[in-house]
């Protein structure tokens, strides 16, 4: 066997056979991630969504949302979600909602694909907002038990001895005696 720089040539066959091998599988793999498609979910509030957060199906991460763009004049957030080829089909009653990781406040974007039985939804056509929305976390509801203790109402009801009084007479002449408490 004769040998270049110290190496054989079943050697260097070998390691070039590893090296294309490897090259092809990952060009493969870049294919198939190419494979999958960018879905546009329609928000009016996207305050707790940001680039780079995963999408999920059933719990299964599935893909993760891109750079978000705001319509103007028709007033929503346009979110993109790039998803994997295992996420398809989506059909056209899918459904997108963010809902909570933890406790922390950390989030995703938890996608339906919709039903088998209604057709695919179309390239380049957007999930509506109708569709989309906000599953109910902690905070949601620390927020909307707040929210009536934050505002103050229109008129503060005043109190006047007078008006004290009043009450008092209202509820005593409108009380009738209980049948079981004795007559004077």
């Amino acid at each position: 066997m004769s040998s270049t720089l110290g190496f054989s040539r079943w050697r260097i066959l070998a390691v070039g056979l590893v090296a294309l091998l490897a090259g092809t599988g990952a060009a493969a793999g870049i294919s198939n991630a190419e494979s999958g498609r960018i879905v546009i979910a329609e928000f009016t509030d996207v305050s707790p969504i940001l680039a780079g957060q995963q999408v999920k199906i059933n719990g299964v991460t599935v893909g993760e949302v891109g750079q978000l763009q705001f319509d103007p004049q028709r007033k929503v957030a346009e979110v993109p979600l790039r998803v994997d080829a295992r996420a398809l089909p989506i059909h056209s009653d899918a459904k997108v909602t963010v809902a909570p990781v933890s406790l922390l406040g950390e989030r995703f974007l938890n996608l339906n694909t919709g039903t088998p039985g209604s057709p695919e939804l179309p390239m380049n056509t957007p999930i509506g907002v109708e569709r989309t929305g906000q599953e109910a976390d902690l905070q949601n509801i620390l927020d909307t038990l707040d929210d009536p203790t934050t505002r103050r109402p229109a008129r503060w009801p005043r109190w006047s001895p007078r008006s004290a009084r009043a009450r008092r007479t209202t509820v005593r002449t409108s009380r009738r005696p209980s049948p079981r408490s004795p007559r004077p």
